[in-house]
């Protein structure tokens, strides 16, 4: 890549990023959506499990309010809601402890300052 020597080359620049930027965005927004439409068709894998999204939710909140989603009514403890979001595959620390305080930080907050989770006797559900 050639050196920027002016400040309008970089304005220029700039603006190419930009735009590329955007048409990255309308493309992963595009293939989200056809990715959602397909898994939809296909319905639940032979498990029973609903398939995941391939896009990674960017906080772990959204991450284990998504688990809970496929949970649906069940109650989850910390150490279910780790193996299930384990079978995701979305980004995990390399320590499986680091991972256990990622989620059972999130459901914490959750739980305590969004109310977004109750507390049972068998774990953790989303609230109705």
């Amino acid at each position: 890549m050639k050196p920027i020597k002016s400040f309008s080359e970089a304005k220029r620049r700039l603006s190419e990023l930009k735009d590329s930027i955007s048409d990255l965005d309308a493309f992963l927004t595009f293939a989200d959506d056809a990715i959602s439409k397909v898994n939809t068709l296909k319905g639940p894998s032979p498990d029973g499990s609903e398939p995941f999204s391939i896009v990674v939710p960017p906080t772990w909140g959204e991450r284990v309010i998504e688990i809970f989603k496929q949970a649906g009514s069940r109650s989850l403890m910390q150490k279910q809601t780790m193996d299930m979001y384990v079978e995701t595959g979305w980004p995990a620390p390399a320590d499986r402890a680091d991972l256990y305080r990622a989620i059972s930080g999130a459901i914490a907050y959750l739980h305590k300052k969004k109310g977004v989770l109750v507390k049972t006797d068998e774990g953790y559900r989303l609230k109705e």
